[in-house]
């Protein structure tokens, strides 16, 4: 009987064991899964901030070659609407603890900034910039048509090229 009766502790302290041991690994992917998400959200700015037009929006630079700046961008919309895309593109130079304007692209100059009767639209644009300093795009996007639009502008993460 004794032996029978520190089996029984025994089975059941490592079923308390193994109990704990799934809260513990359950909480912590959940965890880990809140982390995840909350570097995607700060790595790649998706809205929370939607409108009657625009659902979401996001955009990153990289480098892309010596002095080379790319910003890749994607603009999605409620629905399908006439325009759907990035209005205006401001490639941004740090210039000390300031950002400063060197250039602008705009939909009517470059069309591959804007699609047509469309509900997403992916884009990119390459600067030819100085090798060693540090850019960053401020993002103008925009959905709609004649019965009405939405812009929202939001900046980048900055890429040293």
């Amino acid at each position: 009987m004794e032996v029978t009766k520190q089996m029984k502790r025994l089975i059941t302290y490592l079923l308390v064991c193994a109990t704990t041991l799934c809260l513990v690994s359950g909480a912590a992917a959940a965890v880990a899964q809140i982390e995840l998400t909350d570097w995607v959200i700060r790595d790649i700015p998706i809205t929370a901030d939607a409108s009657d037009y625009l659902a979401a929006y996001s955009a990153s630079t990289s480098r892309a070659g010596s002095g080379k700046l790319q910003v890749n961008f994607e603009i999605t919309a409620t629905t399908i609407f006439p325009s759907v895309g990035s209005s205006r593109i401001e490639i941004q130079e740090r210039s000390g603890s300031s950002w400063t304007t060197v250039m602008v692209y705009t939909n009517s100059s470059t069309s591959s900034m804007m699609g047509s009767n469309t509900n997403r639209h992916f884009g990119n644009i390459t600067y030819n910039g100085i090798a060693g300093r540090e850019y960053r795009a401020r993002v103008t996007a925009f959905a709609g048509g004649s019965s009405g639009s939405d812009s929202k502008i939001f900046i980048t993460g900055s890429t040293i090229v």
